[in-house]
């Protein structure tokens, strides 16, 4: 028999099954980005296999090595404004040190949040393109995406900042490097 308490039980359910359904749509990309563990939730030994698993962006050596269709997604949603978040996993060296980043895009600004409690707000991500061919590789471009809070920073006046050893006060450059790689 099905009594009125059955009823408002299965009807709380129901409720509670929608609320949990829009809540995490709300705190994730829209379904065609992944959702992510939080960094304290990632087991020990996270490493470039479970990364690529997790469909993280994953750059070695500055070798784009997985994840450049969802980065163009991100990049895709972000120019229309919409909110969206990915993962970057930079691996570098012998001993395969792993750096994890967190980029979101909330409609008007950037949000960068990493595993070492770094979380810092910019107004643009800014792609630079920078030939550096070489004669012993086949490389020739570094892609290098920063953000920044001065939309007319070119990567010549961050690389210049960078090579100053005299810091003015009021000329300073806000930024941040997201990643690189040469292609």
């Amino acid at each position: 028999m099905f009594t009125k308490r059955k009823a408002f039980l299965l009807a709380c359910l129901l409720t509670l099954a929608i609320c949990l359904c829009a809540c995490s749509e709300i705190a994730g990309t829209g379904g065609d980005l992944p959702d992510y563990t939080a960094f304290d939730q990632l087991p020990e030994g996270y490493g470039a296999d479970d990364a690529i698993a997790d469909s993280c962006v994953v750059v070695a050596e500055s070798e784009l090595v997985s994840g450049g269709d969802v980065w163009e997604t991100f990049l895709k949603k972000a120019e229309k404004g919409q909110s969206c978040r990915i993962r970057i996993a930079r691996y570098y060296g012998e001993k395969n040190f792993i750096d994890l980043r967190d980029l979101s895009f909330d409609g008007s600004s950037y949000h960068v949040n990493t595993a070492e409690g770094v979380s810092e707000d910019y107004r643009y991500l800014k792609h630079y393109e920078v030939d550096i061919k070489s004669s012993d590789s086949d490389k020739s471009v570094l892609n290098s995406y920063i953000l920044v809070n001065q939309e007319d920073i070119t990567y010549q006046d961050i690389e210049q900042f960078l090579a100053s050893s005299i810091a003015v006060v009021g000329e300073e450059i806000d930024f941040y490097r997201v990643y690189s790689h040469i292609n």
